[in-house]
């Protein structure tokens, strides 16, 4: 059962109802999940979630619960920047929209979801992101720590059953992947 449950009303965006769930939860005091019925929510602006922590949003059915921009706006993301997050996305198509991942150690898990990009640019050693049966046009990883990353950490980007035409790599943090088609990769990392 959801903590939140969400219908897709017109002349409503998505903006507006993350706003409310702010205004009915204040202080990040939801830990649970937003359950997205079937339908298409649009949003006016970036989707910042970065108040939210323990929080999935998950939607009835990925390819009928769509997530898109506003017809004529320039593209947006959602927008995770905070330090020490836990997210999950699941059973969402997000069209003409980002992820951009940003802060220290958040865990972001994003399963069956459908988007353009996912731009991780995080610091830290417990971070953790783990895309499973997803679809992304292209996905950047990089690692802006100025410091080595020791042998004990505990980050790792997981690619699990995915489908990613483009991959970029530009961290020394551990990248596992099973079962997932990459098109094209990159890899481009300092040797120490």
């Amino acid at each position: 059962s959801a903590d939140y449950i969400v219908r897709n009303k017109p002349g409503y965006y998505l903006n507006d109802i993350i706003s409310n769930i702010k205004k009915d939860y204040p202080d990040s005091k939801l830990s649970g999940s937003v359950f997205l019925r079937s339908g298409t929510y649009l949003i006016n602006g970036d989707l910042d979630l970065s108040s939210f922590d323990k929080v999935a949003f998950v939607g009835e059915e990925q390819n009928s619960t769509i997530i898109k921009l506003l017809d004529g706006a320039e593209k947006k993301n959602v927008v995770i920047n905070n330090n020490d997050r836990a997210l999950t996305f699941e059973n969402i198509c997000f069209e003409g929209i980002s992820f951009d991942i940003t802060g220290e150690n958040n865990k972001v898990a994003i399963k069956q979801v459908i988007a353009d990009d996912l731009i991780c640019d995080s610091k830290g050693t417990d971070k953790q992101v783990l895309v499973n049966y997803s679809s992304f046009k292209s996905i950047t990883l990089n690692n802006t720590d100025s410091e080595e990353v020791s042998n004990f950490t505990r980050s790792a980007f997981l690619l699990n059953n995915s489908n990613i035409s483009s991959l970029l790599v530009q961290t020394k943090d551990s990248i596992f992947s099973s079962n997932t088609f990459i098109n094209s990769l990159s890899y481009n990392v300092e040797k120490p």
